[in-house]
């Protein structure tokens, strides 16, 4: 169990490994390679700014925040460097300026044939205008990677005609073929889990390839997704005391976007909230907030079957420690998260270099949140890219860290 020590500390535990097959795979890996990291880079300063989503591929990564303004507006930035730098010549900050709403979120991706590379961003968009008023729906921009401020691309994934509000949009690269989006929608007084597939074409669009209703859902539970070439995991709270449920989809023909549903289970069973889901090759890994503490289930055949629950920190009903994010590479896994386990709200990542058998937990002295992505350098070697936020008194900054070579 992992419990909070004074900002700043460092704590190991060890746990039961998941289940042997984590064990056996283990003992053939190399090393863990000696990471090292740039201390985080001030990248922008602004009323009620707040950290909103990072992904990394290759030497591209992306970030997004949200800051207050009338409206309130979503911006990303990029970096092609690694994270080195999210600067234009002049030195000023690359912003990209998105459609969106304060606390709804946004979800990037990075995806596309090689050609057409482009990085992906949902968001849960709420219509302005007296005859919409309330109502939301789930917009997808994309922004390619090499001219990202000339040739943007929006597209409503619902219908902004219909009177419905969503939360929680999510997006994930099925290989560079297709993209999943999963949100939550509230529609005639019921709550459902929902998930779009769009196939990539090699102009680096997308096309509709179809639309699924996964089932009732609780409107402020969370919903996310993840994904591999070969399969699409969702997972998302249900209005059943809040339990867990997963579901995955089997590519079965990129060439004909054929996919098959079939595999689906619950993961926990009450008071369960706000997971995050990511995948990499036949390996899943999901955090959530169970009646407050911060757990995490981990799966070595694509989600076929999920090893025992580990919890990463307590909390409770009322202050529930809660993960922002979580990432995947060879047989390192972090979680950066909000720990209530003493309290208060404090910053901190938890990290396991080995699938899970063992756990380092480290607490920021930053007061706001941290988000962070694993960027695939090899099967052993991976690099972490992060981007936080400081809460101040007027303003706030935005932060960006990573972990050269």
């Amino acid at each position: 169990m992992m419990r909070s020590t004074a900002k700043g500390g460092l704590r190991r535990v060890s746990a039961t490994a998941l289940f042997s097959s984590f064990l056996a795979l283990t003992v053939a890996l190399p090393a863990a390679a000696a990471y090292e990291a740039a201390a985080p880079e001030p990248l922008r300063s602004a009323k009620k700014l707040r950290a909103q989503g990072i992904t990394a591929r290759g030497d591209a990564v992306v970030l997004g925040w949200r800051e207050g303004g009338k409206p309130d507006r979503l911006w990303m930035s990029l970096s092609r460097d690694g994270g080195e730098t999210y600067q234009k010549g002049s030195g000023k900050l690359r912003r990209f300026g998105l459609v969106g709403l304060a606390g709804r979120g946004l979800s990037l991706s990075v995806c596309g044939p090689r050609s057409e590379r482009s990085f992906w961003a949902v968001t849960a968009y709420r219509s302005r205008t007296d005859r919409y008023a309330g109502e939301s729906d789930v917009l997808l921009t994309r922004r390619g990677l090499d001219r990202p401020a000339s040739n943007a691309v929006q597209l409503f994934i619902t219908s902004p005609s219909a009177k419905r509000q969503v939360r929680d949009a999510d997006v994930a690269c099925v290989g560079d073929h297709h993209l999943a989006i999963a949100w939550l929608e509230k529609k005639d007084g019921r709550t459902r889990a929902r998930l779009a597939i769009r196939r990539l074409t090699d102009a680096g669009r997308s096309e509709s390839v179809r639309k699924i209703n996964l089932g009732p859902a609780m409107m402020n539970g969370g919903i996310a997704v993840a994904a591999t070439p070969d399969a699409i995991h969702v997972v998302w709270t249900k209005k059943d005391k809040g339990h867990l449920r997963y579901e995955r989809f089997r590519v079965k023909s990129k060439k004909k976007s054929r996919f098959e549903r079939g595999l689906a289970r619950g993961l926990a069973w009450s008071d369960v909230e706000h997971p995050v889901l990511t995948a990499r090759g036949r390996k899943v890994a999901v955090a959530y907030s169970d009646a407050g503490a911060l757990k995490l289930r981990l799966s070595g055949d694509a989600g076929a079957s999920f090893g025992t629950a580990e919890r990463l920190a307590d909390g409770t009903s009322q202050k529930q420690s809660r993960a922002r994010s979580i990432s995947l590479s060879g047989t390192r896994l972090v979680v950066e998260a909000i720990d209530r386990s003493g309290g208060g709200r404090v910053p901190a990542r938890f990290e396991s270099t080995d699938l899970g058998s063992s756990w380092t937990g480290l607490v920021f002295g930053n007061d706001g949140v941290r988000l962070g992505a694993l960027e695939k350098v090899s099967y052993g070697e991976s690099r972490l890219k992060e981007v936080l936020h400081d809460d101040g008194s007027r303003v706030d900054t935005l932060r960006a860290r990573y972990e050269g070579p």
